[in-house]
């Protein structure tokens, strides 16, 4: 290859990986609180609550789930142990 087109790729690599740092990360500086692009952890947790119920979890059918997989697995590993009868 010659010095001219090594130069050249190397040039675009360089300007290109400067793009694509400059669109991923971008700068925050000299922002004001209400120009980040990233919210607080208070913010994210106050948006995120607004719209998830603060408790999904049933304990009942948690553990009638978890009994369902657990018989599964056994007659699985029993099945790939004894083989199909």
């Amino acid at each position: 290859m010659s010095r001219k087109l090594i130069a050249l790729l190397v040039a675009f690599g360089a300007l290109s990986s400067a793009a694509i740092a400059v669109t991923v990360v971008q700068s925050e500086f000299g922002m004001s609180d209400s120009a980040r692009s990233f919210p607080t952890k208070a913010e994210f947790d106050q948006t995120f609550s607004e719209f998830v119920p603060t408790s999904t979890f049933d304990s009942e059918s948690a553990a009638a789930d978890r009994e369902k997989l657990r018989a599964a697995g056994l007659k699985r590993m029993n099945s790939a142990q004894f083989g199909e009868e």
